[in-house]
């Protein structure tokens, strides 16, 4: 995996990648219905609904601290090139990533129910916040140090690329819930 990259290239690649889940959410499971997107693959995982409810809310929590890291560094990037931080470099938390790793996550943002046809407003909301966040960060250092979940130091360039690979790891996970409701209902 590479660790050093042009500051304004890597940012366009998080801006198309934030598009392109983002037409993927609004083309692929906001126009199901209610069953599709309600359809449990198995007992305890998650529906369609279940995977873009946990993304709304664990950005609202992710952004939080990843805000006040942007504003801090707004404004002092001066080096054309970005550097992941030691920790983005470790296989771990690369693993992390990996749909076949499982993880549980936080309790604060496990969703609660079945079915959110509101999530669909809220995460196209969030997406559109994420761009201009990406688009501050054209003149922000990337080197900015941040924490996520109180005890990994990353710099403020990964945690705007962890943002968009966790969308990438639950838009995964729900589609292969959707997979799973299709061959059921084909049966």
């Amino acid at each position: 995996m590479q660790h050093s990259f042009p500051k304004q290239a890597f940012l366009d690649d998080l801006l198309a990648r934030n598009a392109a889940n983002l037409e993927l959410v609004r083309t692929t499971f906001a126009p199901l219905d209610r069953e599709a997107r309600s359809a449990q693959p198995e007992p305890g995982e998650w529906c369609v609904d279940q995977c873009v409810q946990h993304l709304v809310v664990a950005y609202d929590f992710h952004m939080g601290k990843c805000s006040p890291v942007l504003e801090r560094a707004a404004g002092r990037g001066t080096r054309d090139r970005f550097e992941r931080s030691w920790v983005a470099q470790r296989n771990f938390y690369r693993r992390t990533f990996d749909p076949s790793t499982k993880i549980k996550t936080m309790a604060r943002t496990n969703p609660s129910g079945y079915f959110y046809p509101e999530v669909y407003r809220q995460f196209a909301e969030q997406k559109a916040d994420f761009a201009a966040a990406v688009q501050q960060a054209r003149s922000a250092d990337l080197q900015a140090r941040a924490w996520f979940l109180w005890i990994t130091p990353i710099n403020l360039g990964d945690y705007l690329e962890l943002l968009v690979r966790h969308d990438e790891l639950h838009i995964d996970q729900a589609q292969r819930a959707l997979a799973a409701y299709r061959q059921f209902a084909a049966a």
